[in-house]
């Protein structure tokens, strides 16, 4: 079942976990990204900012 499998791509890994380039990646402040993140579930919801809903 294992040949099987890896005959299929399942268990193989075409590109790595981690990119090999993650130290010259942008990085964010904690404040940063959660600014981020409630923006982008906002416009999930039709808002600028999920923080806004009332």
């Amino acid at each position: 079942m294992e040949a099987a499998l890896r005959k299929n791509g399942f268990l193989t890994m075409e590109k790595p976990l981690i990119n090999p380039d993650w130290r010259i990646q942008q990085t964010y402040s904690h404040e940063d990204f959660w600014n981020m993140a409630y923006a982008d579930l906002g416009k999930r919801y039709g808002l600028n900012d999920i923080r806004d809903a009332k």
